[in-house]
């Protein structure tokens, strides 16, 4: 009797980055536990909610913590369920780039700013069921629609608006962005590396970025807005 890994009999994700799949119950050990910085930032920033009583950026702790289980989940099995979970989840945080940079053009309340984003997450999550390799096209379509609507919003920014975390935040997910295109491509590659890759470097500084979003939104936070009345 042949022996089977614990995963082969799932349907296995539709893109595979450097690190060598295993034949063992963590497929992938380094692109997995590096998402431990989205569960730290996701906890750390549900804390600062509910401190500040700004729960209108209570997508932001749920996107980073909800990423680091559905890219462990990917990461760890090597199969496309993993890889749906770690989608929807990436799709979580594209809607609210475009939800709060909307909400500061349409003046929109929080409840629509909930559904739109559960809209769009949704949906997303639908279009990529029904096409399992378009995740990373439709993450970074919405990546795109989100920049160019917060580039709107800086062109015609208002004077009180502080934009002095943006540039650091660039350079973060610049570098995460070129890491993740070389692990990608292979161009910076050590497959047999199972401790620390270019992939769990992506992990770490996206983190880092979602934390920085999150101190950048905070200024544009109803909740805020009406403790400063």
């Amino acid at each position: 009797m042949v022996n089977q890994c614990p995963w082969s009999g799932l349907e296995p994700g539709s893109i595979s980055f450097c690190e060598k799949k295993l034949c063992a119950l963590i497929v992938e050990p380094a692109n997995s536990w590096s998402n431990i910085g989205f569960i730290i930032i996701g906890l750390l920033l549900f804390y600062k909610c509910y401190k500040n009583g700004q729960l209108d950026l209570l997508p932001i702790p749920i996107g980073s913590f909800s990423l680091g289980i559905g890219s462990f989940a990917f990461y760890a099995t090597g199969t496309f369920w993993g890889e749906y979970f770690d989608n929807l989840s990436m799709f979580l945080i594209s809607s609210f780039i475009i939800g709060y940079a909307l909400r500061r053009i349409v003046n929109f309340s929080n409840l629509w700013l909930y559904l739109f984003i559960s809209f769009i997450t949704l949906f997303s999550g639908i279009i990529l069921y029904l096409n399992h390799s378009w995740g990373i096209a439709i993450f970074i379509g919405q990546i795109v629609i989100g920049e160019l609507l917060e580039l709107s919003l800086f062109l015609k920014k208002n004077p009180s608006d502080s934009y002095k975390i943006v540039p650091l935040t660039i350079c973060i997910l610049s570098s995460a962005i070129l890491v993740w295109i070389l692990d990608l491509t292979g161009k910076v590659c050590n497959p047999d590396n199972h401790i620390f890759n270019g992939h769990a470097y992506w992990h770490l500084a996206l983190s880092v970025g979602l934390y920085l979003f999150y101190i950048f939104q905070q200024q544009f936070s109803s909740y805020q807005k009406k403790t400063e009345k």
